[in-house]
């Protein structure tokens, strides 16, 4: 009589179909991919990820990469069938959001933080900029003269807004910076502002050969009248920084 299979517990027979398919399954998921990333500051990289990779699988990669901690504010974009993009979906499979199409994606700020200034990592903000300043040549938010107008509202506060700047020496003949802008003259050492001119309170400015003398009011150095005078590396230097001075001067 013939013995039935298994009857005394032991191993199920060997089945080849089994084995084949097992194969085929660890083939899949060691299955390689090149995904490409263009990068915010316009370059692109690719990266050779497992087939079977997430969203934020291929965006872990990304930010180790580049070193970057606050990926959270960061996602990847695709172009869809109808040709504008979409955003990767973290938690779903390359594979089946894509279906064929080539693995081309685009890193990019995802969630605007309300405060930039509260970011940790100086690499993040960087980042930021650079996608805040591609949201403004692709026309992204204000109308090109709107923003013109914000931008020219910032720069105006910014401490060297409209300053020409000029290297000469003082009477002790030390290195200083000369800085003429439409409130007055500012003189710079060694990158810090050590006095400052403003136009009422200079009564005349006058050059001679490599020299520059600015005749100063009385109150604004001094009780009386006074004179600070600056030496040019040539007298074409000290007659520019003249013809600056008195342009602003009139324009003040």
């Amino acid at each position: 009589m013939k013995k039935p299979p298994n009857v005394d517990g032991g191993e199920e027979p060997f089945n080849d179909g089994d084995e084949r398919s097992s194969a085929s399954a660890k083939k899949t998921r060691g299955k390689k991919v090149l995904a490409r990333v263009k990068l915010l500051d316009g370059k692109t990289q690719s990266y050779s990820v497992k087939k079977r990779c997430t969203g934020e699988d291929l965006l872990s990669v990304v930010a180790d990469s580049l070193n970057l901690m606050e990926k959270d504010y960061f996602g990847l974009s695709f172009r869809n069938a109808h040709g504008s993009r979409s955003w990767l979906n973290f938690g779903e499979r390359i594979s089946k959001q894509m279906r064929g199409k080539p693995w081309e994606f685009a890193l990019g700020i995802k969630f605007y933080p309300p405060d930039p200034e509260n970011l940790h990592e100086d690499l993040t903000r960087y980042l930021l900029c650079l996608q805040v300043y591609d949201d403004l040549q692709s026309g992204k938010g204000l109308a090109p003269s709107e923003a013109d107008g914000k931008f020219l509202q910032v720069a105006k506060k910014l401490a060297m807004y409209g300053i020409h700047f000029h290297p000469a020496k003082d009477v002790q003949n030390a290195d200083v910076i000369l800085g003429i802008s439409a409130h007055g003259l500012q003189v710079f050492q060694n990158r810090l502002r050590i006095k400052r001119f403003a136009w009422p309170n200079i009564l005349k400015v006058s050059s001679h050969r490599n020299k520059v003398f600015v005749k100063i009011r009385p109150g604004a150095l001094e009780m009386y009248q006074s004179t600070v005078e600056y030496e040019f590396p040539d007298s074409e230097s000290a007659k520019n920084f003249w013809t600056t001075c008195v342009l602003c001067l009139y324009n003040s």
